[in-house]
């Protein structure tokens, strides 16, 4: 059902895909770095799991201009990401978890600016990981450092890819039979149909990312997940690409842990 609807009619340029399931501990700190962005033309799709914590109460208090909010029961993340995109307006889409968030004011700006560049279909940029202290443990960088990236084990940092809906449309949205991977598989396929070099890298860090989330809750699911992404990889490139790519990700994993 839909909690909140309270968009205007003006242009949407960037929609902002929040998923949430008893996020109240985190979410002050996702949605204060969305309401200090200096960029207007947004909106907020928040896509809640149905919490019973605070998180609703917690959104409503921030009055944004441009947010609807769905509360509804859902199958997991991605399913909940896939609605975002049913329900977004906005020409770039992207998404901020609810235990993540920008690094500064300009991020919206840095991204829509990057993005005005001719011929561009979306863009990407660096993250950090950071525990409850907003320390940083662990820096990524989505710069190509080689030809032919998809094959090396490159792929952007989720939340800091924006993509133009009509793409995610076109591609059909997260693959909900990956349960960790749908992103990295999202993603693949998109920089596969639509050409890497249309997507435009922005070299500076966007978003903090918290520690602990699913993918890395356990050893289980970190080999679950890489699993996952190597049936995409070989559905997507083929066998041999699929066994370098997971060789030159955990290189890549390692050599991100030494960059700060």
């Amino acid at each position: 059902m839909v909690k909140k609807n309270n968009k205007n009619n003006k242009n949407i340029k960037i929609s902002i895909i929040c998923c949430t399931l008893n996020s109240e501990k985190t979410m002050i700190n996702t949605l204060k770095s969305i309401q200090s962005q200096n960029f207007e033309d947004y909106e907020i799709i928040i896509i809640d799991g149905n919490s019973f914590d605070n998180t609703l109460k917690i959104i409503d208090s921030f009055k944004f201009k441009n947010i609807s909010i769905y509360q509804d029961k859902d199958k997991g993340v991605y399913y909940a990401m896939n609605k975002g995109i049913e329900k977004s307006q906005g020409e770039l889409v992207g998404f901020l978890n609810s235990d993540d968030y920008f690094v500064s004011e300009n991020i919206l700006e840095t991204i829509w600016n990057s993005y005005k560049f001719p011929k561009v279909l979306g863009v990407y940029a660096d993250i950090a990981y950071v525990n409850s202290s907003h320390q940083q443990k662990r820096y990524w960088s989505s710069k190509i450092i080689k030809k032919n990236p998809l094959h090396f084990g490159w792929i952007p940092c989720h939340p800091t890819f924006y993509c133009q809906r009509k793409i995610l449309i076109n591609v059909g949205g997260f693959n909900t039979i990956y349960k960790l991977a749908a992103d990295y598989d999202l993603m693949l396929r998109i920089l596969k149909e639509y050409k890497v070099e249309n997507f435009e890298y922005i070299p500076k860090k966007l978003v903090n990312m918290t520690c602990g989330g699913l993918t890395n809750k356990n050893a289980y699911n970190i080999i679950k997940q890489n699993f996952e992404i190597f049936f995409s990889a070989n559905s997507n490139l083929g066998i041999f690409p699929a066994f370098l790519m997971i060789f030159f990700r955990f290189f890549n994993k390692i050599k991100q842990k030494l960059i700060k």
